[in-house]
């Protein structure tokens, strides 16, 4: 889960916000499976947390979006 990526790459949603310019709410969100990131975030996302744009994709696969 991405909660987990981002507790290991010892950032906080408020970092993330910061620095991919979104709403923490929205990293919210993407942690607990509300919406996922537009394409164009997951290239720099993938970089702060230091896991590789598979790695990233995988997690937000094995989680639902809530409809």
């Amino acid at each position: 889960m991405l909660k987990d990526l981002i507790k290991q790459s010892k950032q906080t949603q408020k970092d993330i916000s910061i620095t991919l310019a979104v709403s923490q709410s929205l990293v919210s969100q993407w942690c607990i499976g509300k919406c996922e990131p537009k394409i164009s975030q997951l290239k720099p996302l993938s970089k702060l947390l230091g896991v590789s744009l598979e790695t990233l994709i995988a997690c937000f696969e094995h989680q639902e979006v809530a409809a």
